[in-house]
């Protein structure tokens, strides 16, 4: 039997023994916790919030996650793309997202701040109406993506070629613009 939680905060010592109970969870607070290496298969997370947590290498087949919002969590190498696609949202605070992996979402008006996007991947994804401010995105990876009205002001390190991908009425800072014109080599000084 699946379990249900409603308006609960979790803290460290709630999963101290024992993984995270199959289930959904509904405007809760976790609060934390490391669940590295840890399994959200076939879990639903509702309007919930993850504050200090780390979620390195969790596995999210089947997880469902909607207008949840993480804020200062560690989530190195998720894959995104095996969670449920109906409904998936989220909003991203100061998080350490290095390599992980957006292929394919449908995931707009997405809001990233302050985020370390090194590595990660957005092929193929929708990225439409997000916004990445101020977000480290060195080696993150650009392919037949949707960014049609992002904002990426202020983000850095960012190469796409605007070619394979749309980029239309997206905002960007002109120190990027070199990340624009990479593939074509050009010396600008």
């Amino acid at each position: 039997m699946e379990s249900y939680y409603n308006d609960t905060v979790f803290t460290p010592k709630d999963f101290a023994e024992t993984p995270i109970a199959i289930g959904e969870y509904d405007r809760c607070r976790f609060v934390g916790i490391d669940f590295s290496q840890g399994d959200f298969s076939g879990i639903q997370f509702n309007d919930c919030l993850f504050t200090d947590c780390n979620l390195t290498m969790v596995k999210l087949k089947k997880t469902a996650i909607r207008d949840a919002h993480f804020v200062s969590c560690k989530m190195l190498g998720l894959n995104f793309e095996h969670c449920l696609a109906f409904g998936l949202s989220f909003k991203f605070t100061r998080c350490l997202l290095s390599h992980a992996s957006f292929y394919g979402c449908k995931i707009k008006r997405t809001h990233f701040e302050e985020c370390e996007l090194d590595g990660a991947e957005f092929a193929e994804a929708d990225l439409n109406e997000c916004k990445m401010i101020q977000c480290n995105l060195l080696d993150a990876n650009f392919d037949r993506s949707n960014l049609e009205k992002a904002d990426l002001t202020d983000s850095y390190n960012l190469f796409i070629d605007p070619e394979n991908n749309n980029i239309k009425q997206a905002t960007l800072s002109l120190s990027v613009l070199p990340g624009l014109l990479e593939k074509y080599k050009l010396r600008i000084v």
